[in-house]
């Protein structure tokens, strides 16, 4: 019989500067079955891509040096079509507005 596939063993790559949010998301991702690999930032997030294809970019879209749109456009340049997830410190607040 089909077996349906969870999205256990694939990559995400994380980028999010500060350290105890990128933490507590990297878990939370774990749980669902995700391989995380995390960066503070976007050049390191580049350095990353640059060895390995994840399944999505999860990245918040204020980084120090290179903002979230400037990493996606870099990691589009390398793979085309790579779906990409913006993230934002004010979205919960946004949400209650």
């Amino acid at each position: 019989s089909m077996v349906e596939r969870a999205p256990g063993g694939r990559v995400v790559l994380l980028v999010e500067d500060e350290a105890p949010l990128r933490m507590s998301v990297s878990r939370g991702l774990e749980r669902q079955g995700w391989r995380v690999r995390q960066s503070a930032d976007g050049a390191a997030a580049l350095q990353r891509l640059e060895t390995e294809r994840p399944a999505i970019l999860v990245s918040d879209i204020r980084l120090p040096g290179m903002d979230g749109i400037g990493l996606t456009a870099a990691a589009r340049a390398l793979y085309p079509g790579l779906p990409v997830l913006l993230t934002s410190g004010y979205a919960d607040e946004a949400a209650r507005a």
